[in-house]
């Protein structure tokens, strides 16, 4: 075991550079925001049309009538273009070089179709095409994955619990416009110096992320989380304006 001092030393030093990092991507984070205000304006009109939230303030005629032909015009583009990508039964082809490849480009093939399969490709594929009409472009990650679950089985010996792999497959995930941070002025992705990604996390998703070792348990302890009286007073509040908290 370290000494004391040495242990205490470790541990400032390591939150010295979690909260040097949390400064610097949060000066970069508004950097962003500042660069984009007029875009991200933007962003929040198309997805009010396409709601159908009037922008109009203090209307004096006898009724406020607002026809929502945005959202019939894109979710008639989105049953097109749905209807063009899935037209066929087979979603992706793969076509060997050589004449000796038929075998492989079929497996590859066959592989392919059953990642899209796992990762739930055809919901996210239409939930891409509805977000793209709205807001004229969207982003995606591709990431891995990956779980391990504590199994219980009965053998002959009597029941054991073993860890196995429930989820080992790439994933497709479409990250919403005003969640994405990019470095300004640069057009090209692979120039760009930083890409921040703001996820909301619940603490049931943290405290997972806690188990499976990902997130440290000295890093989960300086979370501060609401306290109930904040949850209440939100409650209240939305819902004196309409809005049902649960949603």
């Amino acid at each position: 075991p370290m000494p004391p001092q040495q242990d205490e030393g470790k541990r400032r030093i390591s939150d010295m550079v979690l909260i040097k990092s949390a400064e610097y991507v949060t000066d970069l984070w508004k950097d962003s925001q500042s660069a984009t205000t007029q875009f991200r304006a933007r962003l929040s009109d198309f997805y009010k049309q396409y709601r159908g939230i009037p922008n109009r303030k203090n209307y004096e005629g006898l009724a406020n009538v607002f026809v929502n032909e945005t959202l019939e015009a894109c979710e008639s583009i989105v049953a097109q273009e749905v209807h063009t990508i899935f037209g066929e039964p087979r979603p992706v082809m793969v076509q060997g070089r050589e004449e000796t490849d038929a075998i492989k480009s079929q497996l590859v093939e066959n592989l392919m179709e059953y990642y899209f399969d796992m990762m739930g490709f055809k919901s996210k594929i239409i939930r891409q095409v509805r977000q793209k009409n709205k807001y004229g472009t969207t982003i995606a990650r591709v990431c891995w994955c990956y779980e391990e679950k504590d199994i219980t089985q009965r053998t002959p010996q009597g029941i054991t619990e073993t860890k196995k792999v429930t989820k080992n497959h790439p994933d497709l995930e479409y990250l919403d416009l005003l969640d994405v941070a990019v470095d300004p002025g640069k057009p090209d992705i692979d120039k760009m110096d930083w890409v921040i990604v703001r996820k909301r996390c619940t603490w049931d998703y943290i405290k997972d992320r806690e188990r499976r070792g990902l997130y440290s348990a000295d890093q989960v302890a300086k979370i501060q989380r609401d306290s109930g009286k904040k949850k209440r007073d939100r409650k209240r509040n939305l819902q004196a304006i309409g809005i049902n908290y649960m949603f």
